[in-house]
């Protein structure tokens, strides 16, 4: 039993013949009745009492005309779900993500991807950077949302590195929480509150390479290693931060941001998609397109 004889004994069933229904099938009357006969005894029933007029129905053709027209159905649901998954219009996306990119692209990726494809389920954890590149290697998410430079062996492809202001954030009461602008070269003497060398080696290595062409090493009062402990730890006046200029979304008042530069120059972090070496899903590809669109802009 198939498919196609479920579609043979239907079509027989609307039409009442299996003249009209070889007609409407495009297939000759002797193997259209062959193939109902096969039918008849996979089934051990017999499903139609054949006339001069056609054929009709008996009591167990009618009993399964119903269910046979749904599995008929069902499998052209499947085909076209397949079809979907394969066009990336459905299945699965999993997105790792930094902290500091749920302040400004990731939201707007997101909103983005869900209007175009809103029947493709997202699962979106945040994870450091070496994180994500971990898991990508290991394939475990798809895409990863991390902050460049990368300083991890990885087989990741690294792709759309976006560019991100840095900017100082200080306390409501710190002493240059009226100002607008600062020189990174003013601050020798501030108490900095760090990346994680260990958890985040990337960001902290923009902090510290930007104060080294400033002519001074940061003084490192506490060390984060998540954007949230860093927010935190400022906000709390424990000390000065250099954070990516999105993070000012995280809540007004816990803080004031100040433009800065070194040596003259604006201090840039970068953000860029990591995907899996080799292959990736049709479900990744098209957030990729997204993506490289925003990418354009920068």
């Amino acid at each position: 039993m198939d498919l196609r004889q479920l579609r043979q004994f239907v079509t027989i069933a609307r039409t009442g013949s299996f003249v009209s229904a070889s007609r409407e099938l495009s297939i000759a009357q002797p193997p259209l009745t062959v193939s109902i006969r096969r039918l008849e005894e996979a089934l051990d029933l017999r499903l139609f009492d054949r006339h001069a007029r056609g054929a009709e129905l008996t009591e167990a053709g009618r009993a399964l005309v119903l269910p046979a027209s749904e599995i008929i159905a069902r499998a052209a649901d499947l085909k076209r779900l397949a079809g979907d998954i394969k066009q990336g219009q459905r299945g699965h996306l999993r997105i790792g993500f930094v902290g500091s990119a749920s302040y400004g692209l990731l939201p707007e990726l997101l909103r983005e991807f869900r209007s175009r494809y809103p029947d493709v389920d997202l699962n979106v954890m945040e994870m450091t950077s070496q994180q994500a590149l971990q898991r990508i290697d290991r394939r475990e998410i798809d895409i990863g949302l991390v902050r460049a430079p990368i300083l991890y062996r990885t087989e990741a492809q690294i792709v759309h590195s976006i560019a991100e202001p840095m900017m100082l954030m200080v306390s409501a009461d710190h002493e240059l929480a009226n100002e607008t602008a600062v020189r990174l070269e003013a601050l020798r003497d501030q108490q900095f509150i760090l990346y994680d060398l260990g958890a985040v080696p990337n960001m902290r290595a923009i902090v510290c390479s930007a104060c080294e062409a400033a002519g001074f090493t940061p003084r490192v009062a506490h060390e984060a290693s998540q954007i949230h402990g860093l927010i935190a730890l400022v906000e709390a006046g424990l000390g000065i931060a250099l954070l990516p200029a999105s993070v000012q979304r995280a809540g007004p008042g816990r803080g004031r941001f100040l433009d800065i530069t070194a040596a003259n120059k604006a201090i840039e972090t970068r953000i860029a998609l990591a995907l899996p070496g080799g292959e990736i899903s049709p479900q990744a590809q098209h957030f990729l397109a997204i993506a490289g669109e925003y990418a354009r802009h920068d």
